[in-house]
């Protein structure tokens, strides 16, 4: 890559850090996240991201700390789970994380016990351990945060708009789940798929590694 080249790439990933700062807030539309999801994409997945925390010459890979959806399911059983989703932004106002649809009836005191131990789900993860780690559970199967983000781009309309689900491709074989989730589960008003994505954003813009390196990128835009 020649210097014209990482100016590019520091321009972009510059400007889309900012734009994630900016407009991916709480009260942010479904069509916004939608639209949005393509830079996703391409800063997370196709790894635009990981190549400018290099090139600016920072070492491994930036960490992210989010809700770890391990912690949030520690104490069902997955096979007992209709739906569980670990969230964590703020969405019209009002933060939602760790919400759980169980196919049993929980006991008062047995809520009261799992909330204690639920103050803090939040996990240190490297930038791919965050993109492979599960954000949701429908039925017992897992979803992970670079499937949804990949979803939303690339069967919902932010980059391409696709009926067609292959179930031979790993990443693609749980679409049908989210394409039934998304009918009957709402959350805070919104798609519960485009608010895991809202969520994956907000834990990215909030990282301490990711104000580093939108502050050494203007420094090598100057």
């Amino acid at each position: 890559m020649n210097k014209s080249q990482q100016l590019e790439l520091f321009q972009y990933v510059y400007d889309e850090l900012n734009y994630y700062q900016n407009e991916w807030k709480h009260d942010m539309t479904d069509v916004s996240i939608r639209r949005g999801s393509s830079s996703v994409r391409s800063l997370l997945v196709e790894g635009k991201l990981q190549l400018a925390w290099k090139t600016v010459g920072f070492l491994k890979s930036p960490k992210i700390m989010a809700p770890c959806f391990y912690k949030a399911i520690e104490d069902y059983k997955l096979k007992d789970i209709i739906f569980a989703q670990v969230g964590g932004a703020i969405s019209h106002s009002i933060q939602v994380e760790s919400n759980i649809l169980l196919k049993g009836i929980l006991t008062e005191e047995q809520i009261k016990e799992i909330a204690k131990k639920r103050s803090n789900l939040n996990k240190v993860f490297k930038l791919n351990e965050f993109l492979e780690s599960p954000c949701m559970a429908i039925e017992g199967a897992i979803i992970t945060r670079s499937a949804t983000i990949k979803y939303v781009a690339n069967k919902t309309g932010g980059v391409h708009l696709d009926y067609k689900r292959n179930s031979k491709r790993s990443f693609e074989k749980e679409f049908s789940r989210l394409d039934a989730l998304r009918k009957v589960h709402k959350i805070t008003d919104r798609d519960p798929v485009f608010f895991e994505l809202l969520s994956i954003v907000n834990s990215l813009h909030k990282s301490r590694d990711i104000i580093k390196l939108r502050k050494k990128l203007l420094l090598e835009l100057q």
